[in-house]
């Protein structure tokens, strides 16, 4: 058998049937994707920045809440202080 960098050539023990659910895994996850990616009109092509995905998506950034809770706490914890 000649080596590649398929999936089903780097599983070197187990039977058929092992190989054909990787194949089948990674087909379903494919397909996942891509119907993802119709969804918001987006092709593999497309270069799209972060901020247009989250915009589209309206996905929060989890570093930006962070840091603004984290300064929400601050600032009340000084008015306890005072």
């Amino acid at each position: 058998m000649k080596a590649s960098n398929t999936r089903a050539a780097r599983v070197r023990h187990g039977s058929a049937c092992q190989v054909q659910e990787h194949l089948k895994s990674d087909i379903s996850h494919q397909k996942v994707r891509s119907g993802k990616r119709y969804k918001f009109g987006v092709s593999l092509r497309d270069k799209i920045r972060d901020e247009e995905i989250r915009r589209r998506t309206r996905a929060t950034d989890v570093a930006h809440s962070i840091s603004t809770s984290k300064w929400q706490r601050t600032c009340h914890a000084t008015s306890l202080v005072q």
